[in-house]
């Protein structure tokens, strides 16, 4: 059965970057809708996905902790597993992280195991506890790597202040490797309050308003990416153990302005003005960057809030700025593949969400 031709009006636009000093991306390539594709079956809370083959992705749908295989040739979803402890059941499944064989692995940290997936989307078995991951949580699984070992995060071990360890994990016997740092926003603690069964608490809350976080992913070759917002930079943690920098990646900023903090106070409740910056961060960091087979980064920029696109920067595994993606307000990246891109497209009347394939855009290589 031949999926449904798009047809919402939606447009990719690869920018491509002409980097001389004080410009901005000045050359557009409009790809239109040409070899895109949607599927029929509606989802309610799709999670970032992986695509598994060509016209195949598995994500999660977060309302239900449903996992699901969707194929854009058949036009088909279909359900893995089930909620459960036993055998090929979850309890609570999270974002689906590339696994060294093509497939996928789903943590599972409510029994404590991850999923594994196969490349053909079928759901093989169980996989990397506590155990196997040298005393890593298989919750903070990130992905497998090309030499079969994991990358989690965790407790660090070395400056707890510099934010939560990056460690690879895994081998015989099983060893816990600390690479880096994981950097973690800046919280405050409110007063301190008893509770009703007597013990005393604190609420712990965000001080400011469009606080960014460093985003943290393993690429296809091993290597782990920390995108950091201030400076707007990417930093690598190699595969063979080199630290290399970015340079720090160029971005117009956004004025905070007085209808932008009212449309955050109406979003989030009342938060006064001098808990605001002066201006918006490049990206905001969950759920923002998505990871391509041939180690490109998209990362989601961090709009006014009235913008009628969503851009996504592409960066290179150099850490060098290619090019940029808009999209239509109103969708969002479900995953990136060799020669497609899965987006989530939400229907404003209802909330539901219709995932589409279209072509992924190649922008030319910088100047």
């Amino acid at each position: 059965m031949r999926c449904a031709r798009n047809a919402l009006s939606f447009k990719l636009t690869a920018t491509l970057l002409l980097l001389l000093p004080g410009t901005l991306p000045s050359q557009h390539l409009d790809l239109g809708m040409a070899g895109g594709a949607r599927l029929r079956e509606r989802f309610t809370a799709p999670s970032p996905g992986l695509e598994l083959q060509p016209d195949r992705i598995v994500l999660v749908d977060r309302s239900s902790s449903a996992v699901l295989v969707a194929d854009f040739a058949l036009d088909s979803v279909w359900r893995l597993g089930r909620i459960g402890s036993g055998p090929g059941e979850f309890r609570s499944p999270a974002i689906p992280r590339r696994d060294a064989r093509g497939g996928a692995v789903i943590p599972d940290g409510g029994n404590g195991r991850a999923l594994a997936i196969t490349a053909d989307g079928q759901l093989s078995g169980m996989s990397h506890t506590r155990e196997t991951l040298g005393g890593g949580s298989p919750a903070a699984l990130r992905g497998i790597a090309p030499d079969g070992r994991a990358v989690v995060f965790g407790a660090n071990p070395g400056d707890a202040t510099a934010g939560l360890g990056i460690f690879r994990a895994g081998g015989t016997p099983p060893t816990k490797r600390l690479v880096g740092a994981w950097p973690q926003p800046r919280v405050a603690a409110g007063p301190a309050e008893r509770l009703p069964d007597g013990t005393m608490a604190r609420e712990i809350f965000d001080p400011g308003a469009f606080q960014a976080r460093t985003a943290f992913e393993m690429l296809p070759s091993g290597d782990i990416v920390l995108v950091r917002p201030d400076p707007y930079q990417l930093e690598f943690l190699r595969l063979d153990g080199r630290k290399e920098l970015g340079p720090v990646l160029p971005y117009q900023p956004v004025r905070v302005t007085a209808d932008e903090r009212k449309a955050y106070r109406q979003e989030r409740g009342p938060v006064p003005d001098n808990m605001f910056p002066a201006v918006l961060p490049p990206f905001l960091g969950l759920d923002d960057v998505h990871i391509a087979p041939d180690d490109e980064i998209w990362i989601r920029r961090l709009l006014a809030w009235n913008a009628r696109e969503v851009r996504h920067d592409l960066v290179g595994p150099d850490g060098v700025l290619r090019g940029s993606v808009t999209m239509a307000a109103g969708s969002r990246i479900i995953a990136i593949g060799t020669r497609a891109v899965y987006v989530a497209v939400e229907d404003p009347e209802n909330g539901w969400f219709v995932l589409h394939r279209l072509p992924r855009p190649r922008p030319s290589p910088a100047r």
